[in-house]
């Protein structure tokens, strides 16, 4: 049956991409990544396009200065209220974030997102999160670029099942803790990226990712939009004690591992292409408590409230003047009413 479904699924698909002269619509790509439009998620709706936002509007306001967010699962941990990019508009006045974060994304998705979503609401930065430990060892061994094929296979698949999974689903497995075993053998796989010297498959991964992030830039320059790092490290670059319990796992010895070496690599590409960076691992070591949920990748609140500081000081150090200068309508409040003031 199985088997059959694949089948009719290429074939459908052959002749949709055909009729759109070989290149499916976005809506298909958005509505396989994508949260439930309408669901609730951490006290707060998802908007029609399937984001953890505000119904957006295309034209920003007047005074306002947009930055639109992509991101993977850890930018919709949290709260709607303790979350870090809610904490970061009240401490930059005169901005407005618009998320598009999604559950499961990286460099590969984001010129694709850029391109279907991001670029039609004008924002005046694009703020791209790289998480350290899932966009370079996560990557697909099998595809250089974004798998728009697979995407669309896999969906049309899906709906010719004749039980479709909850929608739910993805944010079920976004969400659910895996006990303490199931999360050092996912930690470990994530060790390698610190591993030195590279080897050859990681060497590769890395190139594709950076190529991936030069994708974004290009399509960010193209429309003269400028665009920002931020660098998410991997827990055990924070926690010392994991980082030396998932050592022992893996086998490396001391010598075999470089904590700050994702930073450099990505540091010197930034340095390379002009692109304003920061680097959050610093920010989360400086903290007294731990910015980790137990035996979780995704920051606790303190996490989320360290990375909104830092947040806070790109954008002053970077963009402090851009925004300042932003036109203002006199003796008018220009900020747009947030979900949870309008209620």
């Amino acid at each position: 049956m199985a088997a059959v479904l694949f089948l009719a699924a290429e074939a459908v698909l052959r002749l949709v991409e055909r009729a759109h002269g070989g290149r499916l619509p976005g809506e298909h790509f958005a509505a396989s990544l994508k949260l439930p439009p309408g669901s609730q998620f951490a006290g707060r709706s998802v908007n029609r396009l399937g984001y953890w936002d505000d119904e957006f509007q295309v034209e920003p306001p007047p005074g306002v200065f947009r930055v639109a967010v992509l991101g993977d699962g850890l930018t919709l941990s949290g709260s709607y209220k303790t979350n870090c990019l809610s904490l970061l508009e009240p401490l930059v006045p005169g901005i407005e974030i618009y998320h598009f974060g999604l559950p499961r994304a990286g460099p590969r998705e984001f010129a694709a997102q850029f391109v279907l979503d991001v670029a039609e609401f004008q924002p005046h930065l694009v703020l791209a999160f790289f998480s350290v430990g899932d966009d370079v060892t996560g990557q697909s061994h099998s595809h250089a670029a974004f798998d728009w094929h697979g995407v669309r296979l896999a969906r049309l698949v899906t709906e010719l099942l004749p039980e479709r999974p909850s929608k739910n689903t993805v944010l079920d497995g976004a969400s659910a803790a895996a006990d303490y075993e199931d999360y050092l053998r996912q930690c470990v796989q994530r060790l390698a990226v610190c591993r030195t010297p590279i080897d050859d498959e990681l060497d590769r991964l890395w190139r594709q990712s950076l190529a991936q992030l030069g994708d974004l830039l290009r399509q960010c320059r193209r429309r003269e939009l400028p665009l920002a790092l931020v660098v998410v490290p991997v827990e055990y670059q924070v926690d010392r004690r994991l980082c030396e319990t998932l050592r022992r796992r893996a086998g490396y010895e001391p010598g075999q591992l470089d904590l700050e070496l994702p930073q450099r690599r990505l540091a010197q590409f930034a340095s390379a292409h002009d692109l304003p960076l920061i680097d959050l691992l610093p920010h989360l070591r400086a903290s007294e408590k731990s910015p980790y949920l137990r035996q979780a990748s995704n920051w606790n609140d303190e996490g989320h409230a360290l990375a909104g500081q830092a947040l806070r000081g790109l954008l002053q150090a970077h963009f402090g003047e851009t925004i300042a200068v932003v036109p203002r309508p006199a003796a008018e409040t220009v900020m747009r009413p947030r979900q949870s003031e309008a209620d």
